[in-house]
């Protein structure tokens, strides 16, 4: 039975040994075993620790590479028969005996995910060390070489190092919420401890610096104001100064939820006062979405830590939200040192956005110095190394440029490469000829990862071109052609052993929460020097629902895992870690690379990967800005890459018109080239010309249209847009008639998308354009979901915020530049742009430019495209006339077919 082990597959192995651990664990003290059994045994353990299972393999490890296990004893025996056979040059006929030095090297390596050197939490460090004695002052040749294998890895366990902080805040931190910038020598960390700590401290101080100023403008309350607060709004940090925690449901399916009352003071016969749900409760508990919390006790927070908690909903969440309690599961935390159950908390809530810090911080936590992926380039930013693999020689140039088929050539002969290139240089056709050659070439594996769901779901949809062997990995997919491979999140498996595994480690943790629920309620007392009972019992519970996590990523393997590309969001490999190490990447690409933060790109690189290949724009950068506000210009390996001369530049443009290339490149890209095949782009049909910034007028508004003013109003203000300025509507009211104008002239709802600065002013334009049938289906995309691609002709629509000091066309570069370079025909601005912030030093250089081109007015200089005359549309209204009579020639001329003369061309 222990042979047909060998025979499978690492995972399939797993299964068979952890559905009946017991009966393993008791073959492996037997004491009866031979040398025989036990090489068998070292190289079965050397298989289960091929598979990203970590907890099962841990207490599976613990319980039989202790000192003074049976096993322990048999392991030391065979060593020491082994090394008498070679050293009186006699054959070691014992079968798989080849294979234990390695599966011994694999099982010490593990030793890398966990602190310590000695004792039973670290059993592979004290196995290491273990067999440098025993190999130690062996001069035969064979031996000497382990030594130094085992030696040179117990030396580098010596000096492993793990984050040595709380992942998510103290009270020191709030404190001290600035953060330290490393030194940085020509690209170069100073070392992997340096660069492990700001990795962690560059997450930690998105949210640090907000909860501190939070939390220190709640302390400047007076007693009675805090007295009377049920909560608290500081600029987004919620602060509700007393709730309560409640016993879980006694339900198996809801044991690891508990109830947080948020306003137990507030409420009558139990019942909430509707006022507090209303104005209070609701902001956090309507959205119906994942909100992290932050829970301290009252009378340790202004000295112990604040701990985090993600909180998970239930399917029937909203049947206990109305009332002003979530269900939340505390296990994230990171200690708990005194009873938190029925007494009053402290809580504080942060916005959503820190899920995409949270996961990652989870999986640094457990990141060690020594586990970090290709150090000697994230952290020492070395030369890349060429691999030269023999698929490359037949690398055929088609129909690349000098440049890209450089980019693509690199990309499959290094270890690592950098691709950045400006919009429209090629970056796709790149991404597409590099993933066509390792699929028809190789057979590895391939992992696509960006920061950004529509970046990602793009470039899995031109994979889906070359294979189908595809497995998208998350729930906020953005292309339909891409919902059929989207892995279930519930994935119904048969597998017998498996359920068997799951059903076990499901009763080991309800039993667990059962002990510290009754713990937690009559606290034992214990003496100074001992572990808190209650945190024992916690992280007793902390470690049976990871071990049921564990078990997730069994389910992907026994449904996708021959699949050959797997996508996934980099927040999304942080959060589904196990999946991605299933999966066994040899191969990482990472589009959309210049926004990647560099904690993100660590958690999606794994021991397996062979080749990292990023492409990216650096001039998007400031995109990231505002989920990562706090970004430090050359602290990023594709920064620090790029500045150092190792990576492939793309500067030739084939999208743009050469009038929109001009504009980008005086005011962004001055090396920007222009290919031959845009000078061939015909101007837009009814303008005669390919670029324009019209700045809109707003005298009619207060006489016409008053319906779509009323609606607009209406959308704008749910939206926070400043629906009371007439600049808005004008610029509304002036592209929903430009459109119109177009549709006039031959382009269709597939040519034309309307541009937004961000997210809000999309939902805004689509709802108000959405009123009237016709323009139902008009694209509107902000450019945060339409970076990356393309269109026909692109109209840019800048509207005012809410503040009116805040104008719509952006202050930062990257966005701006994204904005201008997605049409490839044409490109129109509408804005009332008079009352732009003189401050605005991008729009200064951009409106100097197009003053330049004689391409910004007043008005919209619209051509007959029958008569060649040319009409100057000052207001919507002007549309509306040349509609409907046409030019000052065609007006004489009758109507034919039932269209105006001047809209026959």
């Amino acid at each position: 039975e222990l042979l047909s082990f060998l025979m499978m597959d690492s995972v399939q192995a797993s299964l068979e040994i952890f559905a009946n651990v017991e009966l393993f664990i008791h073959t492996v003290h037997y004491e009866e075993n031979t040398h025989e059994t036990v090489v068998i045994l070292i190289n079965i353990l050397g298989k289960l620790h091929e598979t990203p299972i970590k907890f099962h393999l841990e207490d599976l490890m613990r319980s039989i590479l202790t000192e003074n296990t049976k096993f322990h004893h048999g392991l030391t025996e065979y060593m020491n028969y082994a090394i008498s056979l070679q050293m009186n040059n006699e054959v070691n006929s014992i079968p798989y005996a080849d294979g234990v030095w390695s599966s011994l090297e694999r099982i010490c390596k593990y030793a890398k995910k966990i602190e310590g050197l000695t004792g039973t939490n670290n059993c592979w460090a004290s196995l290491t060390g273990h067999i440098c004695r025993i190999l130690h002052g062996n001069k035969h040749e064979a031996f000497v070489e382990k030594y130094l294998i085992f030696s040179g890895l117990y030396e580098e366990l010596r000096h492993n190092y793990f984050y040595s902080g709380k992942i998510y805040a103290t009270l020191h931190d709030l404190q001290n919420p600035k953060l330290h910038i490393p030194q940085i020598t020509n690209g170069s960390f100073r070392n992997v401890h340096d660069y492990l700590d700001f990795q962690v401290n560059y997450l930690k101080d998105y949210f640090l610096s907000r909860v501190g100023e939070g939390i220190a403008q709640y302390n400047a309350l007076d007693k009675e104001q805090k007295k009377k607060a049920v909560f608290r709004d500081f600029y987004g940090i919620n602060i509700y100064p007393r709730v309560k925690l409640h016993d879980p449901f006694h339900k198996q399916e809801f044991l690891k939820y508990y109830y947080l009352d948020l306003a137990p003071f507030h409420r009558k016969d139990g019942v909430l006062f509707s006022n507090v749900w209303d104005e209070v409760i609701g902001r956090d508990l309507r959205k119906n979405i994942p909100v992290v919390y932050l829970l301290s006790t009252t009378s340790n927070f202004t000295k112990d830590i604040i701990t985090a908690v993600s909180v998970k909903f239930p399917k029937n969440m909203a049947t206990y939200n109305k009332n002003g309690y979530a269900m939340i599961q505390i296990f994230g935390l990171e200690n708990i040192y005194e009873t938190i159950l029925n007494r009053d908390l402290f809580l504080v809530t942060i916005p959503e956005t820190f899920e995409q810090k949270f996961h990652t911080l989870k999986v640094l936590q457990y990141t060690s110095a020594a586990e970090i992926p290709m150090k000697e380039y994230l952290v020492h930013c070395e030369r890349p190394v060429n691999l030269l693999p023999e698929h490359l020689n037949d690398l055929q140039n088609f129909e690349l440029n000098m440049q890209q088929f450089e980019a693509v050539q690199k990309a499959l002969s290094q270890r690592v490469t950098v691709i950045h290139g400006y919009p429209g240089t090629g970056k796709s056709l790149v991404f597409h000829h590099i993933m066509k050659h390792l699929l028809s070439r190789t057979s590895h594996k391939i992992l696509v990862v960006s920061y950004r769901n529509s970046f990602l779901d793009d470039a899995m949809v031109r994979c889906l071109t070359l294979t189908n062997s595809i497995v998208r990995v998350g729930t906020s997919v953005t292309e339909e052609g891409l919902k059929n491979y989207v892995l279930p999140e519930e994935i119904l498996v048969k597998d017998k052993r498996f359920i068997k595994i799951i059903n076990r480690t499901l009763y080991e943790f309800q039993s667990a929460v059962i002990e510290f629920n009754a713990t937690s309620a009559n606290p034992p007392e214990y003496e100074e020097g001992q572990q808190n009972p209650i945190d024992k019992k916690f992280q007793n519970v902390y470690h049976k629902l990871l071990k049921e996590a564990d078990l997730l990523p069994f389910q992907y393997y026994l449904t996708r895992h021959n699949m050959r590309i797997m996508g996934i969001t980099s927040v999304g490999a942080a959060k589904y870690r196990l999946y991605v190490e299933f999966f066994r990447p040899t191969v990482v690409i990472v589009e959309d690379a210049a926004l990647l933060p560099e904690p993100h790109l660590i958690t999606a690189l794994k021991n397996s990967t062979e080749h990292l290949i990023m492409i990216g724009d650096p001039t998007q950068i400031s995109f990231g800005k505002t989920t990562f506000p706090n970004h430090l210009p050359g602290t990023t390996y594709f920064e620090r890459t790029i500045e150092k001369g190792y990576a492939v530049k793309l500067n030739i443009q084939y999208r743009m018109h050469p009038d929109i290339a001009e504009l980008v490149r005086d005011v962004f890209f001055n090396d920007l080239v222009d290919g031959d095949d845009v000078r061939n782009i015909l101007p837009i049909s009814g303008i005669g010309r390919n670029l324009f910034c019209v700045t809109t007028t707003i005298e009619p508004i207060e006489v016409a249209n008053r319906e779509l003013l009323g609606l607009c109003a209406n959308n704008f203000a749910y939206y926070k847009i400043a629906y009371a300025t007439k600049e808005n509507v004008a610029t509304l009211l002036f592209i929903s008639k430009l459109v119109l104008y177009l549709f006039n002239h031959g382009y269709t709802k597939n040519d034309i998308v309307i541009l937004t600065s961000d997210d809000a002013h999309e939902d805004a334009v689509e709802r108000c354009m959405s009123i009237f049938t016709i323009y139902k289906n008009v694209q509107v995309k902000s450019i945060n979901h339409f970076a990356g691609k393309e269109c026909r002709l692109g109209i840019v629509c800048l509207l005012r915020n809410e503040n009116e000091k805040e104008i719509g066309f952006p202050e930062e570069e990257g966005i701006l530049s994204s904005l201008l370079t997605r049409a490839r025909e044409g490109l129109i601005i509408v804005e009332n742009l008079s009352t732009m912030p003189e401050e605005n030093q991008v729009w200064k250089r951009v409106s100097s430019k197009l003053r330049e081109m004689q391409a910004i007015a007043t008005y919209f200089p619209a051509r007959c495209e029958v008569h060649g005359a040319e009409i100057k549309m000052v207001t919507y209204l002007d549309f509306e006339i040349f509609i409907n009579e046409g030019c000052s020639i065609g007006s004489r001329l009758p109507c034919m077919d039932g269209r105006h003369p001047c809209l026959m061309g």
